[in-house]
């Protein structure tokens, strides 16, 4: 079944197919947690959403509506599950708003293949100091390859949105560093083009 298309998943989930769910979990599990690690460190928090998210997936399945991006209503599904759960959280325990917002969206060195630490450092650095939309739109975009389109449905903005945000994240990022720091930085990233 794994040869099936998300869209062919999706229809044999819509009547009822458990081996449907079974594929689609197995397929975007861990982009989901890896993307869900990014809203929160705690990981067995994002497990059990991803796994609540699956359930009600499934128990919902003949009120599926058309689903064009799969792994977009993945993510965002996952995104809205995580937050709701913090946001009870937070109330609970008085966390400050700014406390919420600064956790979302972290990058760690290790995501970098860059062999100059210092580079690796700033370029975290720099990418942490963004504010935590133009974050999240830098990480579904240059992390997961994802068009502006599926980043304006997971963050339910719009898509020019989408754009003005990347682009003035990178301008940010740019202005950070020296060119011989930019030309060693972008140059991985010139396989994606911004539409």
């Amino acid at each position: 079944m794994h040869n099936q298309s998300d869209a062919e998943l999706i229809e044999m989930l819509r009547k009822g197919d458990k081996e449907a769910l079974a594929t689609l979990f197995s397929q975007y599990y861990d982009t989901l947690l890896h993307y869900g690690c990014r809203i929160t460190t705690r990981e067995s928090l994002v497990e059990e959403c991803i796994q609540e998210l699956f359930v009600y997936i499934y128990e919902s399945h003949a009120r599926l509506g058309e689903i064009q991006h799969v792994k977009a209503y993945l993510y965002r599904s996952l995104q809205r599950r995580i937050i709701k759960t913090l946001d009870q959280e937070r109330k609970r325990t008085s966390l400050r708003e700014e406390d919420f917002h600064a956790i979302q969206y972290l990058f760690v060195e290790e995501d970098f293949l860059l062999e100059e630490q210092q580079l690796r450092q700033a370029l975290t650095a720099a990418l942490n100091d963004l504010p935590w939309q133009q974050r999240e739109a830098i990480y579904l975009r240059y992390y997961n390859n994802l068009s502006t389109r599926e980043i304006a449905e997971i963050m339910d903005i719009a898509n020019q949105t989408v754009l003005n945000t990347l682009y003035l994240a990178l301008k940010k990022i740019r202005s950070s560093f020296s060119l011989p720091e930019l030309v060693i930085l972008f140059l991985p990233l010139a396989q994606f083009t911004l539409p």
